[in-house]
């Protein structure tokens, strides 16, 4: 079993080595090329709107799921309260703060302008072969969504988004 911060850093390690980190790149050149930046102030307004744009996503595509397709609904919401279950608040924010820099350092980051936004958001949904069809399309969706976040702002306020969306989603699974 892999640990939260042990799956951060082998994703910074892909992405980093990935766009040639001290073999054509130095630190700048790579955080560049990453997308990694500070986040200016006019970029916040873009991470709220990403925020409420995947909360949004994913509470109508519960609501769908869990109306017309309910087997499957039963399956992805029992995955998701194995999860919420077993991590206390603390584990939830690394949770969410994995995924939202590995997974987006990675794919936004270092393949996105590489293969483009489709491709890099089909590969997001493939990584989570964990939910049904459905689960996989909507995190397709989810990818999109970060995709253009990247592409609009950087790779930075797509990790900031990624990560509160993985909060929220996980403090809001109950029981």
């Amino acid at each position: 079993r892999v640990s939260l911060g042990g799956e951060l850093v082998g994703y910074a390690i892909l992405a980093f080595a990935s766009v040639g980190f001290m073999v054509r790149r130095d630190v700048r050149g790579t955080l560049e090329r990453l997308g990694i930046r500070p986040i200016p102030s006019g970029h916040i307004a873009i991470i709220a709107i990403g925020v409420i744009a995947l909360w949004v996503l994913n509470s109508g595509a519960d609501w769908i799921e869990r109306t017309f397709l309910h087997d499957l609904w039963l399956r992805d919401q029992q995955f998701n309260e194995s999860i919420a279950s077993s991590l206390g608040p603390a584990r939830i924010l690394l949770l969410g703060l994995s995924a939202g820099i590995g997974e987006e350092i990675t794919l936004r980051g270092a393949l996105q302008p590489k293969f483009g936004l489709v491709p890099t958001s089909l590969l997001f949904g493939a990584l989570h072969i964990q939910y049904s069809w459905f689960g996989i399309a909507v995190i397709c969706l989810l990818g999109l969504t970060l995709g253009a976040i990247r592409a609009k702002a950087s790779t930075s306020a797509a990790m900031v988004v990624h990560a509160l969306d993985d909060i929220i989603a996980v403090f809001s699974t109950g029981p």
